[in-house]
């Protein structure tokens, strides 16, 4: 089995990579963000072969060092990111016209970044005096998951799981935005029957429990 390298980011996992994520759709998993106990659980039951990175250290601080390389060509441009804001601006007024054009670049590559890892953010700029200065704060995102890039041969599968109970099911339909529709049917002669249907987002959803149970019946 191909090695699924995850992304910690909080007390979630996050596919580092079309490649890790297409694995885990192969196995049935298709979120993009995933509470991290549940996750263990999950790889345990399905012996999945995984890797844990960490979001500050692997992923953030590379990229903001891209971000600082491109930026900070002279010493009139500032550049700062921690663990909650990114601060890019220009300190002497007169700075070329040309180093100021990397700033909206800079805004779109941040917006992308932070599409791609599910979080939001505020973006704030401002021109007084001749400085220009851009300001990102950004967060967790409860209702924006990542946006993981995948095949086009992944996005045509079905996105229908079903867990049966003798002459009851539930169908779980997992939607490419983040709510996921769950059905609870009974079993008619040789169909089954809807008789609740629900919405929820993929963070609402906590089968630990049930994957615990199964871990230790399949033992």
């Amino acid at each position: 089995m191909s090695e699924i390298v995850m992304v910690v980011h909080g007390r979630s996992v996050i596919p580092f990579d079309g490649a890790s994520y297409a694995e885990l759709r192969s196995n049935g998993v298709t979120s993009t963000r995933i509470d991290l106990d549940t996750f263990a659980t999950v790889a345990d039951l399905k012996k999945l072969n995984v890797k844990y990175v960490d979001f500050y250290e692997d992923v953030f601080v590379p990229h903001m060092g891209r971000i600082h390389d491109m930026w900070v060509t002279t010493p009139s441009h500032k550049f700062k990111a921690n663990r909650s804001v990114i601060l890019m601006e220009t300190v002497n007024k007169s700075v070329q016209a040309s180093a100021i054009e990397k700033l909206p670049k800079a805004k779109e590559n941040l917006e992308r970044f932070m599409r791609r890892w599910g979080m939001s953010c505020e973006v704030t700029s401002s021109d007084s005096y001749g400085k220009h200065r851009l300001h990102i704060k950004y967060w967790i995102s409860e209702t924006r998951f990542p946006v993981v890039p995948v095949s086009s041969k992944f996005e045509q599968e079905p996105k229908e799981h079903i867990i049966d109970f003798g002459f009851a099911r539930v169908v779980v339909k997992c939607h490419r935005a983040p709510i996921h529709i769950a059905e609870f049917q009974v079993k008619c002669g040789t169909t089954y029957k809807v008789i609740h249907k629900t919405r929820c987002l993929p963070a609402q959803i906590d089968a630990t429990s049930f994957l615990n149970l199964l871990l230790k019946a399949s033992k």
